[in-house]
């Protein structure tokens, strides 16, 4: 009996192994598709930004316009995701080994699960922010 349940606990431990490598590539693929979409966004937007400047915007007040951008729809993303995955897994209930598995929903998994793809995204996104930051205005307003 002992041999069967360190062979589970080991189990159980390849099986967390492997959803924290999957979610660390989600993590980073999307972390690469917001900076590709802020780089994206800040050539496409450079007009825009030139007019800000000269209306008296500092670089930090643009860097921080697409940051604060980024984060938000990170957040936006992290919600929905969440809020499905979640209603996926009561829908799914797992049934395995005789028992029902449950989702497990702690507050350490949702702060973790929330502030790691914040994270990640909002310094994806500082990169072609600062490149924004650093445009001079008049050269931004004669971008076509």
């Amino acid at each position: 009996a002992a041999a069967m349940v360190s062979q589970f606990v080991s189990m159980v431990g390849a099986l967390q192994l492997f959803i924290a490598l999957i979610s660390a590539v989600g993590i980073g693929v999307t972390a690469l598709w917001i900076f590709d979409s802020t780089a994206i966004s800040v050539v496409q937007r450079t007009k825009e930004i030139g007019i800000l400047k000269a209306l008296g915007f500092t670089g930090s007040d643009v860097l921080l316009l697409f940051v604060l951008e980024s984060a938000l729809l990170s957040l936006i993303g992290i919600a929905a995701g969440s809020l499905l995955s979640f209603a996926i897994s009561l829908y799914v209930r797992i049934s395995a080994f005789g028992f029902e598995l449950r989702p497990l929903l702690t507050p350490n998994v949702l702060l973790v699960s929330t502030l790691l793809p914040l994270l990640a995204n909002t310094l994806a996104a500082y990169v072609p922010a600062r490149r924004a930051a650093a445009l001079h205005p008049v050269e931004a307003l004669r971008y076509e």
